[in-house]
């Protein structure tokens, strides 16, 4: 992506597109949220977005954590896509638009209205980008979501749309949603796994579990390796653990600076709390609001 291509997309497609499928919404007034990559920051950019009357809202640096297509669509766009393989580019395009159009308008919708929680979160954290992200193990809620709608006579498909609008980026994978909405019409009750087979596991006892989520409470910033030594346990355990039990996941690790300085997580607080009084002051300004990446 550089400043030509992206200058492209914002003329030719966003705006036909906000004129197309949200009538009233360039007369009202677009804000436009977009992080901070050097080609939306770029002059062409800047001058191309001040010809298309659109207002930039201000997005403080290293937080992925205040954009919506980072915490939001992302995410589930790398679940739908992990461990496919695709022969062309066009196979991939093809597949994300499906992805896109399979969501409800209300998912992304729920995406953007999230905002003013992560700025208040912000504040709260003076600053800090947590690493970790806690989402609760609600994989059991979700089949007997699943299990009423297939005793219902609900399509898997709506069923799909039902849970990412409930649970977003902690919804199980449409894979898994399919293999149990058919499970369950081909007439099994039980929403437990089954138990497998072999030797039980001595690395993810109750205890263990505990063990791991108290460390990992303690310090955020502690490596896997580091709870692994410490329990006695192999790293192949500690993952089930993190992910499977606890419902822990890792973010964003790569993209954003182990620690910001003092400067940067005051920038990140001033710009939440100015969100916050913008949308204490205009109830409706997030209706207004258009992400991009």
């Amino acid at each position: 992506m550089n400043s030509d291509l992206y200058c492209d997309i914002l003329v030719n497609k966003l705006k036909p597109g906000i004129r197309n499928k949200r009538r009233g919404k360039l007369s009202k007034g677009v804000l436009f949220l977009h992080d901070n990559a050097r080609p939306h920051t770029s002059c062409k950019t800047v001058s191309t977005i001040i010809k298309l009357g659109f207002e930039v809202l201000e997005h403080p640096a290293y937080s992925p954590d205040l954009a919506p297509s980072d915490y939001f669509l992302f995410g589930l766009l790398k679940k739908e896509l992990k461990g496919k393989r695709f022969d062309s580019d066009e196979d991939v395009q093809k597949v994300v638009q499906d992805i896109f159009h399979t969501l409800p308008k209300s998912a992304y919708k729920e995406g953007i209205y999230k905002l003013p929680e992560r700025w208040r979160r912000c504040i709260e954290s003076q600053g800090v980008l947590a690493r970790l992200r806690f989402l609760p193990i609600k994989k059991m809620d979700q089949r007997t979501c699943i299990k009423f709608c297939v005793k219902n006579e609900i399509k898997c498909a709506d069923a799909f749309q039902m849970l990412t609008v409930a649970y977003g980026e902690a919804t199980l994978d449409r894979s898994n949603v399919y293999r149990w909405c058919k499970m369950f019409s081909e007439g099994r009750e039980d929403v437990n796994d089954e138990e497998r087979a072999g030797r039980p596991s001595t690395s993810t006892t109750d205890e263990k579990i505990n063990e791991v989520e108290k460390l990992i409470l303690a310090n955020r910033r502690i490596t896997v390796r580091e709870v692994a030594e410490d329990l006695n346990i192999s790293i192949g355990s500690f993952h089930s653990i993190f992910i499977n039990d606890l419902g822990m996941r890792r973010v964003v690790a790569k993209f954003v600076p182990k620690l910001l300085n003092c400067d940067q997580k005051q920038h990140r607080m001033n710009i939440a709390n100015e969100m916050l009084d913008s949308v204490r002051d205009d109830p409706n300004l997030l209706q207004r609001d258009i992400t991009g990446d």
